[in-house]
């Protein structure tokens, strides 16, 4: 029998016992569910009379009746205005004992903010939220349920950063943030930080300081400090660029939040699902190596997955490096074929 709490706003569904169907728009308090047909009619219909077709892109933007979005104004931070380097962090926040996770946009800096931040899949971006964020503040966009996380794994963003006064226009930000679902659940996931009073997530999307461990002492203005990066810049496009290089874990702790109740079976599954996911997203940005850590264990994580390698993809693999990672992983070069 159907569930309520199997359907999103957003799902595409057909009707069980009568010809046709609709997508999701709300969910009411009662449990019954508000289904818009092709033609533009809303109809309330039961869940139990309800075959789910396809789920729906819409679920961490919509809200069910009884679940409206909260309100939150953005918070003042104390940072020191007096700065050269500046940032736009994502944050994530959990409560004890409660598995939803609010998500927050900090803006690190002496400027305005305009921003669209973006919940990206590999062909569409869906919105969760535009606005102008004020100097050195944060900004609570959402709070995610623990049914929703699995569908957060890409954030985007564009923006500008403007103010009153200004020695220079800054450039326009779009930047992605690869995310982990199941760290989102995991306690030891979270730390202090500065901007926080609990424990949190604190990713960069945006840092202008391009120059890791860069002596600014003696630079006396923001447009001296941009000359010098720029020129830094320069003299770092002359040589070969580093090989991108991604590292994956497959440990199924990694992946889902708990294995109670799972066979061996559905855990293999999980971990070659996610294996091909990243792969084929490796694949399709053409990146340098893959490094998958499997482990040792009994070797069926590893051989399933250089089966797969073998025939599914046909690509050049190799052991990686002992020193690393002894005998548990082995990596991937999803440009080069493997030799005939």
């Amino acid at each position: 029998m159907s569930n309520t709490k199997q359907y999103r706003p957003g799902d595409k569904v057909r009707f069980l016992n009568d010809v046709g169907g609709g997508e999701v728009r709300r969910v009411q308090k009662d449990g019954t569910l508000i289904v818009e047909t092709e033609d533009g009619f809303e109809y309330p219909v039961a869940a139990e009379d309800l075959v789910l077709i396809e789920r729906g892109v819409e679920s961490l933007v919509q809200h069910t009746a009884d679940e409206a979005p909260k309100h939150t104004d953005p918070e003042k931070m104390k940072i020191s205005e007096d700065r050269t380097v500046y940032k736009v962090l994502l944050a994530f926040t959990r409560d004890d004992g409660v598995r939803n996770v609010s998500m927050f946009l900090i803006n690190d800096s002496p400027y305005y903010l305009n921003f669209a931040l973006y919940q990206a899949y590999d062909e569409a971006y869906k919105l969760i939220s535009q606005d102008v964020l004020e100097p050195d503040t944060k900004l609570e966009l959402m709070t995610i349920d623990d049914r929703d996380l699995n569908d957060l794994k890409k954030v985007a963003m564009q923006g500008l950063f403007t103010g009153n006064k200004m020695q220079q226009l800054k450039p326009a930000i779009q930047t992605e943030l690869k995310i982990k679902p199941a760290r989102l659940i995991q306690d030891e996931a979270y730390s202090n930080s500065d901007y926080f009073h609990d424990k949190a997530q604190v990713h960069v999307m945006y840092s202008n300081d391009i120059v890791v461990n860069a002596d600014l002492s003696e630079v006396t203005s923001e447009k001296e400090m941009q000359e010098k990066l720029d020129a830094e810049k320069h003299s770092r496009s002359k040589k070969r660029p580093e090989p991108v290089v991604w590292e994956e874990d497959l440990h199924v702790n990694e992946l889902v939040d708990s294995v109670v109740g799972m066979s061996n079976h559905e855990i293999l599954e999980s971990q070659m699902s996610y294996f091909h996911e990243v792969l084929n997203e490796a694949i399709k940005e053409r990146i340098e190596s893959v490094v998958f850590i499997h482990g040792i264990g009994n070797g069926t994580l590893k051989s399933t997955l250089r089966k797969s390698l073998d025939n599914d993809y046909k690509l050049h693999y190799e052991d990686a490096s002992f020193k690393e990672y002894g005998f548990g992983a082995t990596r991937v070069f999803p440009t080069q074929q493997a030799k005939s």
